[in-house]
């Protein structure tokens, strides 16, 4: 089994000033080649794991050949429903490797997710809150 990016030598070296110089789309790569560092970068189906994989030139969106769903970057991840930019993202990582106990909810903080985003991202809920997760099921009356 690979490494995790962010375990590795290499997330060291994410230098803040370097992000801070990044356009999206070559934001978008780096973030993609971290996700997929297996293939050196190449989209895989989240649904499928087919290496087959259209690419949107309109969106930063791909679509499986094998099982014709849509997918991006963040799928399937703690950023799935994030609306904060790539370049945004990478700079919140390129802190949280750095510092040597982690980073509070508070310092995670920024003017363009207010608030909700850096307690997402540190709780691990895709919603935002910590008591809003989808209930998929109907509730029922007892």
């Amino acid at each position: 089994m690979a490494q995790h990016f962010l375990m590795s030598a290499a997330a060291r070296t994410l230098s803040l000033a370097d992000l801070c110089d990044l356009s999206e789309d070559a934001a978008h790569k780096m973030l993609c080649g971290m996700r997929w560092a297996d293939t050196d970068g190449s989209p895989v189906c989240p649904h499928c794991s087919c290496p087959a994989v259209y690419t949107y030139q309109c969106r930063r969106v791909f679509k499986c050949k094998a099982c014709h769903r849509q997918f991006s970057a963040t799928s399937g991840t703690l950023l799935a429903y994030r609306k904060l930019p790539f370049r945004t993202l990478l700079m919140a990582f390129s802190l949280f490797v750095s510092s040597a106990k982690g980073l509070s909810s508070l310092q995670w903080n920024c003017p363009d997710s207010g608030g909700q985003a850096a307690i997402g991202i540190s709780e691990g809920n895709p919603t935002g809150g910590s008591n809003r997760w989808p209930n998929p099921e109907p509730s029922v009356p007892l």
